[in-house]
């Protein structure tokens, strides 16, 4: 349940980011394309709502079909439901950082090339830190599976657990900064701050803690 739980609480925040967002957009943006890219249909701002309230209402339906068998695990729908919504947000956002910089018809669109790369990182970001925490077996590959985490199941776990809450704050960091350098830096230079955050948020922050663990529990 807890998946299910979590997955649907992302499609709650996603809705209210939607809808924060959707106030700054004109009361008409541009939907239709040809194949192009070339802008040549309006739509009101408003209907950028029907994807993330289909997602909520999905996730709910799988979230309350949960609560009511709290001990079956369905990996499948559980993947198959993430992925879907991951999908579809990456989608819809690329698609309204689209909106907010172009207002013509039949002009060459303006790509949020910030957005199109950086987003699909964020969002595996947040399939792989809940993973870490909750699902990680000492049988599966780690980029942690050195040997002073390999040698203690305590250590791995603490390793893992902490390294996926690393994980998903790294995809915050990661929209938060691609949002950014969207609406204000507009520099290149944003992929290899998102290197950077990878690397010492998520990897060497979670390194020096297993060191840390495996050092109080005698295997390092």
């Amino acid at each position: 349940m807890k998946t299910s739980r979590s997955i649907f609480l992302l499609t709650i925040i996603n809705l209210i980011c939607t809808l924060i967002f959707i106030k700054y957009l004109p009361d008409n943006v541009v939907f239709g394309f040809t194949g192009e890219f070339i802008a040549t249909e309006y739509v009101t701002k408003w209907s950028n709502l029907i994807i993330p309230i289909a997602q909520v209402i999905a996730c709910g339906i799988i979230f309350f079909i949960d609560v009511f068998n709290k001990d079956v695990y369905h990996k499948i729908r559980y993947l198959t439901s993430y992925i879907a919504f991951a999908i579809t947000t990456y989608l819809m956002w690329t698609l309204m950082f689209m909106q907010i910089s172009n207002f013509e018809l039949a002009v060459n669109l303006s790509w949020p090339w910030s957005i199109i790369v950086l987003f699909p990182f964020a969002l595996f970001f947040f399939a792989e830190g809940f993973d870490e925490i909750f699902y990680k077996p000492m049988t599966e590959n780690s980029i942690f599976a050195v040997s002073w985490v390999k040698n203690s199941p305590i250590v791995w776990s603490k390793t893992h657990k902490f390294s996926g809450i690393m994980c998903i704050l790294t995809g915050i960091i990661t929209i938060i900064i691609a949002v950014v350098n969207e609406l204000v830096w507009h520099t290149n230079w944003i992929y290899v701050i998102a290197v950077l955050v990878w690397l010492f948020v998520y990897y060497l922050f979670s390194i020096i803690y297993s060191y840390t663990v495996a050092i109080k529990h005698g295997t390092k």
